[in-house]
């Protein structure tokens, strides 16, 4: 073996260690939603159930207070509650509970039947 080689396989060797670690502590972070993401799904799945009360009222002159009815399904993913309260024929409110960065705080967003997105509570911001 040429003289030297041994130390530069020892370098190689240490510098694959080095980016191994580092990938290690930062591929977590890359693949992990960031919060606003998390939100964003609490805000779509509302602007879904908006969609489908509208479309149940039109079939049947009230709204509903039955998530089976609307046939929603809340994500496994998004990790939220959803809360739908039915006004019959006046109105519905359709509500989001979802804990993004699991602490105490937790995010509250809601729309109702004039399918304006609200957020109640903003737990991303505080």
């Amino acid at each position: 073996m040429e003289r030297g080689s041994e130390f530069r396989i020892i370098w190689l060797m240490l510098v694959v260690v080095i980016i191994g670690i580092i990938s290690a502590l930062v591929i977590p972070h890359i693949l992990e939603p960031s919060p606003q993401v998390k939100q964003a799904g609490a805000k779509t799945l509302l602007k879904h159930v908006y969609t489908l009360e509208r479309d149940y009222w039109q079939k049947n002159g009230r709204y509903t207070h039955s998530m089976e009815a609307l046939g929603v399904e809340v994500p496994d993913d998004l990790h939220c509650t959803l809360i739908l309260d039915s006004h019959g024929d006046s109105g519905f409110t359709a509500t989001v509970i979802v804990n993004i960065d699991d602490d105490p705080t937790v995010d509250e967003w809601i729309v109702t039947e004039n399918g304006r997105v609200k957020c109640v509570t903003n737990d991303v911001t505080q």
